[in-house]
């Protein structure tokens, strides 16, 4: 369900697994969700859980309030993180510079599509585009 108990690191420690088995997370239209809240990713948390360790690919459509990402997302084997219509996400993710940037280094396919508008030197434009140095 969602949900495993494993064996202990070290002895009365007990690991907890949350979603051991999902590959692939879509979040699409929430238009209101401005921020992913969750557990912090804390030293002692890390020694008793693990979150998503099978997540491969993360998907965000349509979310255009949203603005951070979980700290977990660091601990986790993502291939590809995709966000479409996330004017928000998509520059607090960008490369090197992007406050969430730390987050999302380590996943080597990264996706970011909007439109063109919503940059203030090309406010003429209403063509979708990719923006290919996320």
């Amino acid at each position: 369900m969602g949900i495993e108990e494993s064996e202990k690191k070290e002895k009365g420690d007990i690991i907890i697994t949350l979603f051991p088995n999902l590959i692939s997370l879509t979040f699409w239209g929430f238009d209101n969700w401005e921020e992913w809240n969750g557990i912090g990713v804390k030293e002692d948390f890390i020694r008793r859980f693990t979150i998503m360790p099978c997540l491969r690919e993360l998907i965000f459509w349509d979310c255009p309030k949203l603005k951070s990402l979980l700290n977990f997302l660091r601990t986790t084997p993502l291939q590809n993180l995709k966000m479409d219509q996330c004017p928000i996400l998509i520059v607090c993710c960008k490369r090197g510079i992007g406050e969430e940037w730390p987050k999302i280094s380590h996943i080597p396919n990264i996706e970011g599509f909007w439109p063109l508008r919503d940059w203030p030197d090309d406010e003429d434009k209403e063509e979708d585009t990719k923006e290919e140095d996320l």
